[in-house]
């Protein structure tokens, strides 16, 4: 007899939101990376990602890193709720998110038509969208990804209001939700969340890290254009905690550093005000109990 199960599908800007989401998900809220064959999944992922793989082989499946997008990066599970998270690759590749969408958005309801052999089935999916506030905010997110994603297919994706949630950073309309990064909803990046954790777990050595990047180059973080001064300010921590790891880590990226450094514990995870926000709200949103 099949189970019924659900599927969250988060849609991460770049590599380093992954591993933050993928740590956060394992750490605090006890969800399991599952390494499966695709017949092993439920359906319709068992077909989806099969069907992909044919699909993008029979086109020109190269080592181009943007080629990947089409299969999640990582699926985690937590009993009866699936998460998996998609590295987009930047905060404008929009195309790309509409093309899987556009694959997968007819398939999903037809779950038990595909079902085949499959143990499971997700009966129902819900949809995330993570976003660095950067220097416009949450509400011009919003804004762009009504313009980007209404319409999916000539189908309504978006069909209805966003709505407000225990969050500054977080917004709700029906299956979908949209969350930004940043110091405040309104500017920043994923950084100034990370920032302060990796600089309470290692604050000697994140000052000296400090003091080397700033001798050798120069940051442009009070530019009066606000879009300058906050690129600025992501690229320059981004920079110390990458070196901070290198001793752990040599030669990785900053990815790589959140993922497997090990400086960031389950308690300053669960200490850190801003983690704990993201954390509630992902939790009220698929319903999980913390």
């Amino acid at each position: 007899m099949t189970q019924s199960t659900n599927a969250l599908l988060v849609f991460c800007e770049g590599q380093h939101d992954v591993a933050y989401v993928r740590m956060l998900l394992q750490e605090i809220l006890e969800f399991e990376i599952v390494s499966l064959p695709f017949k092993e999944l439920p359906s319709p992922f068992h077909h989806l990602f099969k069907q992909s793989v044919v699909t993008h082989a029979a086109g020109d499946l190269s080592l181009d890193m943007a080629h990947k997008f089409f299969l999640p990066e990582t699926i985690l599970r937590n009993k009866s709720q699936f998460i998996l998270l998609y590295n987009c690759g930047g905060n404008t590749q929009y195309d790309k998110v509409r093309e899987l969408l556009s694959d997968y958005l007819p398939i999903i309801p037809q779950a038990r038509v595909f079902a085949e052999d499959a143990k499971e089935i997700i009966d129902h999916v819900k949809y995330l969208f993570l976003y660095d506030a950067d220097s416009v905010g949450i509400n011009r997110i919003l804004e762009q990804v009504d313009h980007e994603f209404s319409v999916i297919s000539e189908s309504i994706f978006l069909d209805a209001e966003w709505s407000s949630s225990s969050s500054d950073f977080g917004r709700v309309s029906g299956d979908k939700a949209v969350y930004v990064w940043g110091e405040r909803a309104e500017q920043g990046t994923l950084e100034d969340i990370l920032y302060p954790m990796f600089s309470l777990a290692q604050p000697s050595l994140l000052s000296k890290a400090e003091s080397a990047i700033d001798d050798m180059f120069t940051w442009d973080v009070d530019n009066l254009d606000i879009v300058k001064a906050v690129s600025e300010i992501s690229k320059r921590k981004k920079s110390v905690i990458t070196v901070i790891g290198q001793k752990k880590k040599p030669g990785s990226s900053l990815n790589v550093i959140i993922d497997q450094s090990k400086f960031l514990k389950k308690d300053t995870l669960t200490n850190n005000g801003p983690t704990k926000d993201f954390v509630r709200f992902i939790s009220e949103f698929i319903g999980l109990a913390l």
